[in-house]
């Protein structure tokens, strides 16, 4: 015999499942920075400051980087991870800096993923990750950073800026779920599944 109770609640039930599936296998968005030297020549430099506005952390993790990148000259209040990464902070009074020598001429990329943890308070100020580039005579490009991401609290990350002269930012390709991902969505799905079964058998 149809029930309409149970079958709103199991309806309930399954939409909660695949929503929460998809919330586990979105995560937050990761960006890719590609920055274009060519047709210039010499020492260069690339600089990544995040400037601190607000009192919410936020953490912006570099990986995958590609590119003739030298040594970093600079670095103040970042993280050097074992697997290559490099991780930057608002931190209260000044937040990171981090400066790479480079030959100028090529192209160099990276990745970066920012914490979510600008949702959590809706009252703070918003905070700036500049990107700049420069030669022997100065900044190239936009004096204000050839890339800028503006984080604002309760709203997320803001469409990144960049100085088409110099560089282009694009969404990263989506990380690949974990198993334990996996492993979730599937638990929910056989749970689901033994609760329609149950159903039918009762209704029998």
């Amino acid at each position: 015999m149809f029930n309409a109770k149970t079958f709103l609640r199991q309806a309930a039930l399954a939409l909660l499942l695949a929503t929460s599936s998809l919330a586990a296998l979105a995560g937050p968005i990761s960006y890719h920075v590609n920055v274009d030297t060519t047709g210039r020549t010499g020492a260069g430099a690339l600089d990544l400051m995040f400037h601190t506005f607000s009192s919410t952390q936020v953490s912006a993790t570099l990986s995958n980087f590609s590119g003739a990148f030298g040594a970093a000259s600079v670095a103040e209040q970042v993280t050097f991870n074992p697997d290559g990464s490099i991780v930057l902070a608002n931190l209260p009074d000044f937040g990171s800096y981090l400066k790479f020598d480079l030959s100028l001429g090529g192209a160099f990329g990276f990745d970066i993923l920012f914490s979510d943890d600008q949702s959590l308070d809706t009252g703070a100020d918003s905070s700036l990750l500049s990107i700049g580039l420069y030669d022997a005579a100065g900044v190239l490009g936009d004096p204000y950073g050839i890339v800028q991401f503006e984080l604002t609290p309760g709203q997320g990350i803001g469409t990144p800026y960049a100085d088409a002269a110099f560089a282009q930012v694009s969404e990263a390709a989506a990380a690949v779920p974990e198993p334990a991902d996996w492993l979730l969505m599937a638990t929910g799905l056989a749970l689901l599944g033994a609760s329609l079964r149950r159903r039918n058998t009762i209704g029998r």
